[in-house]
């Protein structure tokens, strides 16, 4: 299966990346599971393209070497204080998602990578499937 892409520009396209990474998940047999924690990660890291990137951005997704890998870019003004958020255990009282947005993420994911500069920020994630039926299906 090739990279498969959805731009983000509103509300809606947040719903529909979400929908089209589950079928991608359900297709390679991810344990439900894990199929939570990589959707979960998906609505969080796009809707932060929403909330503080430039109001549209791009994510990317393919399932190699038994790992959904999954990259949200944007060209928003960048993260001022990544440690710190990266740090962050608790829920903000602002936030529109589930409010752990790049935290949450990093430890959902099994592996989590981010560039943020002012000319955007790029966040790279995967998740290995765990499924024996995946083994099986390779």
């Amino acid at each position: 299966m090739g990279v498969q892409s959805w731009h983000i520009y509103a509300e809606k396209d947040i719903f529909i990346a979400v929908s089209l990474v589950k079928h991608t998940l359900k297709s390679a047999a991810f344990p439900e599971a894990d199929q939570q924690k990589v959707l979960v990660s998906v609505a969080e890291l796009t809707r932060n393209i929403l909330d503080h990137g430039s109001r549209f951005g791009l994510i990317s997704w393919q399932v190699v070497s038994n790992s959904i890998r999954i990259t949200v870019e944007d060209n928003g003004p960048g993260i001022q204080n990544l440690s710190e958020i990266l740090d962050t255990v608790a829920p903000r009282a602002d936030a529109k998602g589930l409010g752990l947005g790049l935290s949450g993420t990093k430890r959902l994911m099994d592996e989590f990578a981010i560039e943020s500069s002012e000319r955007g920020t790029k966040v790279c994630v995967s998740k290995r499937n765990t499924s024996t039926q995946a083994t099986i299906n390779r």
